[in-house]
């Protein structure tokens, strides 16, 4: 028991984000009958998981949390998943059924009726994987705080919302020459749909949506990255493999902390001595901005005795508000405070997690499940580091060549 609870010292816990994931998850999937008739299209099995795990789990990447599936096919199946998957994903579902068939936009509103009127919503659909950087889009939307909406290359195959095109100031607006389409994801805030919330059935895309870009009431962003919607048998062929490609080995960077991000005053943890290196920074931003992104570093001035926990969390905390505002957003932050010269007993031993040993990569790895391969990399400043990407086989980048 005493081990697990310092076990735990070695991860500073990121703000898990409150707002709700509304995932709609209440289609026949008429299109793909031979399958659908036993099982609901976001539970058709990819690589022995559900798709809908994986859509799930890829989003709480982004520390979001709170995902309320909107159903009505087949309902017990989704409360079988619940059952099985929750914990392993490490996040709160709540199975929301329809009394009848609501269609999308009456389904995300009788699900948000109980809210109150200034709630964040994002609302996706259960059988399409569009690979965005949430932590990026949910700035950018409450930077609106309208109805947002990522575009993507039009597809001739579909006939909603498409001839898309977005003005200087990210509205957007309908063209004939339009190039993009609905990607069906959603940020919104309640009072951003407000005079729909009585109507009871209706399509959010082609009633809300719609209605919404004609008065000039949505912005939005173009997404040109990676994309799958399982609602034909063509496209469930491909799932397998995009599933191997796009989310198992998600693009990883694993961060060193001192004279990497800030500067390294020696055992740096007082509030007054955070002073970010821009330059570094910078190039984070610039070449590695579709990377999930984890902070690594070796904290023995906590064994030492030189600073507490309590202190070395409160200069992460800043750390990470100073990232944010620089448009780089830290999925995890692992450390270690062990040491065989520690002063203070319990963390006076060796550690798989100091680094060069490989420990910290490993539970990132295993947490954010993704597949160690090129997708990975190491930036730091010293020769642990450096051999710690050796260690674990992936490539490292010295800060000083940015």
């Amino acid at each position: 028991m005493i081990k697990k609870k310092i076990e735990e010292f070695n991860e500073i816990k990121l703000d898990k984000k409150k707002i709700s994931i509304l995932i709609l998850c209440g289609g026949y999937g008429s299109r793909i009958s031979r399958l659908t008739n036993k099982i609901p299209k976001p539970l058709i099995k990819i690589n022995n998981k559900p798709f809908l795990y994986y859509l799930i789990k890829n989003i709480s990447r982004y520390n979001f949390v709170n995902f309320r599936l909107l159903t009505f096919y087949k309902n017990n199946k989704f409360k079988r998943f619940k059952k099985d998957y929750e914990k392993e994903l490490n996040v709160n579902i709540q199975i929301i059924k329809e009394k009848e068939k609501l269609d999308t936009g009456g389904s995300i509103l009788s699900a948000i009726r109980k809210f109150r009127i200034n709630t964040d919503f994002i609302a996706l659909n259960g059988d399409t994987y569009v690979d965005l950087n949430y932590d990026e889009y949910y700035k950018e939307y409450k930077k609106y705080s309208r109805l947002f909406i990522p575009i993507i290359k039009k597809d001739n195959k579909s006939s909603k919302l498409i001839s898309l095109n977005l003005n200087k100031d990210d509205k957007i607006y309908f063209s004939k020459d339009g190039s993009y389409m609905n990607s069906g994801i959603y940020f919104f805030n309640k009072k951003n749909i407000l005079k729909f919330t009585k109507i009871k059935k209706c399509s959010f895309e082609t009633h809300i949506a719609k209605s919404l870009i004609k008065e000039n009431k949505v912005k939005g962003k173009i997404y040109l990255g990676d994309f799958l919607d399982i609602g034909s048998y063509e496209s469930i062929k491909k799932s397998s493999s995009f599933i191997d490609k796009i989310f198992n080995k998600k693009k990883l960077l694993f961060l060193d902390r001192d004279n990497t991000l800030n500067i390294d005053k020696g055992y740096t943890y007082k509030i007054n001595d955070l002073q970010l290196i821009e330059k570094n920074i910078s190039a984070i931003k610039k070449k590695y901005d579709d990377y999930i992104k984890v902070i690594i570093s070796n904290q023995s001035g906590i064994g030492r005795g030189i600073f507490t926990l309590k202190k070395h969390k409160l200069f992460m905390n800043m750390l990470f508000k100073k990232l944010n505002k620089n448009n780089i957003f830290i999925s995890r932050s692992y450390f270690c405070p062990f040491h065989k010269d520690a002063k203070i007993k319990k963390f006076k031993k060796q550690s798989k997690y100091r680094k060069p040993n490989t420990g910290m990569i490993q539970k990132a790895l295993k947490e954010l499940d993704i597949k160690k391969s090129s997708n990975c990399l190491m930036i730091g400043d010293s020769i642990v580091d450096k051999k710690l990407a050796k260690n674990c086989k992936i490539k490292f980048i010295d800060q000083k060549i940015f």
